[in-house]
């Protein structure tokens, strides 16, 4: 009958992610934050120190959160993707996988400016 299981079914596939994506989590300032797997499993729960950062793993169904959003940043090298949430606000189970193409998307330039490498840092 011509119809279709979903409207999305023909968006499945997402862009590729480069091998090289280092997407990581940067403390701008001391706050919490705790990083969960996909089946619970706590990796991480702890204040993090100013200029700290965590490389979570990716396209895992991990999740991330955190007392204060504005406290830490996404970036990729010395690129900054932008901020886990905003100020002073909560972040509760945020998808890491969520950020891998807005990630991609900020250090597309950066990449292609270093000859197609990760971005330097």
């Amino acid at each position: 009958n011509g119809a279709r299981d979903s409207l999305f079914s023909d968006t499945d596939s997402q862009r590729p992610v480069p091998d090289t994506l280092e997407l990581e989590l940067v403390a701008v300032r001391q706050g919490w934050l705790e990083v969960r797997g996909a089946d619970g499993t706590i990796f991480r729960s702890r204040v993090m120190a100013e200029g700290e950062s965590y490389f979570p793993r990716l396209n895992a169904g991990w999740t991330v959160s955190a007392r204060d959003g504005s406290a830490f940043e996404w970036r990729v090298g010395d690129v900054t993707v932008g901020p886990l949430g905003p100020e002073a606000t909560p972040v509760f189970s945020a998808s890491i996988d969520e950020q891998i193409s807005r990630a991609a998307d900020a250090a597309a330039p950066a990449m292609a400016a270093n000859g197609g490498n990760k971005a330097s840092r």
